[in-house]
């Protein structure tokens, strides 16, 4: 995950034609689109229900069990929701007058998908089993839904990993809740490839339109591209016809991890086509050495290269080119191991897990740490690939204390720094979710 990533958008207007078709228990259906997924995805899902000011669960489930696995963060207490379906791809917590509802996005056997609402009627806090009730799913066709968007009122949106397409359920009855799925033209273009990975959708600030993180991010790559979604009904039938997205533009120049002392080489990401500068500041902060110079290619992280070593706690200015174009200034640090990504970023605390960190300065002879929510210390060991990306193996814990947001940092012996055991020049968050059969 990117640190101090400031993004905005521009004007840059394109129209997509339709996409996959799906059915609800209304289908509206539009256009085929190919599939992308031939199974579900693997996840696991970890989050929290507050049904009321002196209850709070804490919530865990995978995409291969049909069960939500409950527990009591105030009284101890463990509770199993089991779901229709083979697995859970999404969960979504909705307050209506008063009440806490938890819609649960399942999938089976023959990767059909059911969306199924949930509440707590006995009075622990926990949503009930008894209180099952089947709002949408998708008649014959395959879909696999892995994020539920809510608007202010009874309509939503979903994800659908499968053909990575956008749906809209609409309510109908008018009932309060959605009983029908309309397709959201969106996202197989070939002219726009970076279309067919939505990594997350955002609700808007107005009606009818959606924030949205596209292209995948890829170890040494970690880049969110963020585009406004505005969905249009040009025909007036209620059912979004059109997408136009923005284009994102990023406004200044983003340095992946801090720089250090020695570097040579500094991964950076803009817009293509832009030049970036770095400059050295003499002692009254001015901008006087140019250090280079780049021109970008991708849009992605790319490497740039300077004319000399960057020294440590001397500062540097990173801007683009064009007049009066925002800048970013960066103090230099001692050189040691920074981690700027780490996949996955949710696992079982009962479990372990093998994940990927990539960042700056690995070697062979640091220690890799995980302090947990629980502020515990634990050592991960790890397979060492090159200077920016090693494996690691985090260990199964037996601590509930351990569940929740992580921190995990490569230090070199000896090296110390405030607010973090054994000390790292940069560190990353995961989370570490319940297990429990």
């Amino acid at each position: 995950m990117m640190n101090n990533v400031i993004r905005t958008v521009i004007g840059t207007v394109i129209v997509l034609a339709v996409s996959c078709s799906h059915a609800g228990s209304s289908p509206v259906i539009r256009a085929q689109s190919q599939v992308l997924l031939t199974q579900p995805p693997d996840k696991a899902i970890a989050g929290s229900y507050q049904a009321s000011e002196t209850t709070n669960w804490n919530y865990f489930a995978r995409s291969d069990k049909n069960e939500i696995l409950l527990t009591d963060k105030v009284g101890n207490g463990e509770e199993i929701l089991t779901v229709p379906g083979t697995g859970v791809l999404a969960v979504l917590k909705r307050e209506i007058d008063d009440t806490t509802y938890l819609l649960v996005s399942t999938v089976d056997a023959s990767g059909r998908f059911v969306l199924v609402r949930y509440h707590d009627s006995d009075g622990d806090g926990a949503p009930d089993s008894g209180t099952e009730l089947q709002l949408l799913d998708s008649g014959s066709n395959e879909m696999y839904v892995t994020q539920l968007t809510a608007e202010d009122g009874p309509d939503f949106y979903l994800l659908d990993a499968r053909c990575q397409d956008v749906l809209r359920a609409d309510d109908t009855d008018g009932d309060g809740w959605p009983d029908t799925l309309e397709t959201v033209p969106f996202a197989m273009s070939d002219d726009h490839s970076d279309l067919k990975s939505v990594e997350q959708l955002f609700k808007g600030n107005e009606p009818g339109v959606l924030n949205a993180i596209m292209g995948k991010r890829t170890p040494g790559n970690p880049v969110e591209r963020e585009l406004r979604v505005v969905l249009t009904d040009a025909n007036g039938d209620g059912v979004a016809d059109t997408v136009v997205l923005t284009e994102p533009m990023i406004t200044v120049p983003v340095i992946l991890g801090t720089p250090y002392d020695g570097q040579t080489e500094v991964l950076v990401i803009g817009e293509t086509g832009r030049t970036v500068e770095f400059y050295r500041l003499d002692p009254s902060g001015d901008p006087t050495v140019l250090l280079g110079s780049w021109t970008f290619v991708s849009g992605l992280a790319e490497t740039a290269t300077l004319t000399s070593p960057l020294a440590n706690t001397e500062e540097i200015q990173i801007r683009f080119t064009n007049v009066g174009a925002p800048t970013v200034f960066a103090k230099v640090v001692e050189k040691s191991p920074q981690v700027i990504e780490v996949t996955p970023q949710i696992w079982r605390y009962d479990e372990g897990a093998t994940i990927q960190l990539f960042g700056q300065n690995f070697s062979t002879n640091m220690t890799v740490k995980l302090v947990t929510a629980g502020n515990n210390t634990y050592t991960a060991s790890y397979s060492f690939i090159d200077s920016s990306n090693i494996t690691v193996t985090v260990p199964a814990l037996t601590l509930e204390e351990d569940i929740g947001s992580a921190t995990i940092a490569a230090c070199d012996p000896g090296q110390t720094a405030p607010g973090f055991p054994g000390g790292c020049a940069l560190c990353e968050s995961a989370t570490v979710s319940h297990g429990g059969e």
